[in-house]
């Protein structure tokens, strides 16, 4: 009986393709492992700067949230610092959503609506905030209609139709 090459080069190709196929999966696991622990790094690095930019405004970031009137210049920096928060959070769900961090996504979108519905200054300009996020012909106010944005506006609307206390805890707010 004579040796047959072509059979064993076949088992070689398949044996080649199981080898690169387990290959490929560990790398994908370490890639993905090591994104998780950069997203962590960075994201607490952003979360110091953030938190060191609220607390240098934190007279207006405070007044702002609590629904005061506010000034012109206020108002600027106040929607600055919102747009800073909000990106921070979207930023956390985002990851979520793609798998990168290990926390669920509706942790952020119960964080935005939780903040909505305690304060009524952060829920005035947040929609603002949203509304110019989501698009450039949006009516200024107008709720967006799928996102991250629409999440924490359905979110918000669960927490008003049951009437749930305005408890006092941790907030973006300081209450």
């Amino acid at each position: 009986m004579a040796f047959n090459w072509r059979s064993a080069g076949e088992v070689v190709a398949v044996v080649s393709v199981v080898i690169s196929v387990v290959f490929v999966g560990y790398e994908l696991r370490a890639g993905r492992s090591i994104a998780i622990n950069e997203s962590f790094a960075e994201g607490s690095g952003v979360a110091v700067d953030l938190g060191e930019y609220l607390s240098g405004n934190s007279e207006v970031w405070l007044k702002g949230c609590s629904g005061e009137e506010l000034s012109i210049e206020e108002e600027f920096k106040y929607l600055q610092l919102l747009g800073a928060w909000d990106a921070w959070n979207f930023a956390r769900w985002q990851r979520s959503r793609t798998g990168i961090s290990l926390a669920s996504p509706d942790r952020w979108v119960k964080t935005a609506a939780l903040n909505m519905y305690r304060h009524e200054g952060f829920k005035k300009y947040w929609r603002i905030h949203q509304s110019l996020q989501a698009n450039e012909n949006a009516i200024v106010g107008d709720p967006p209609t799928s996102g991250y944005g629409y999440d924490v506006e359905v979110q918000y609307r669960e927490y008003s139709d049951n009437d749930l206390p305005k408890m006092y805890s941790v907030s973006a707010c300081g209450k």
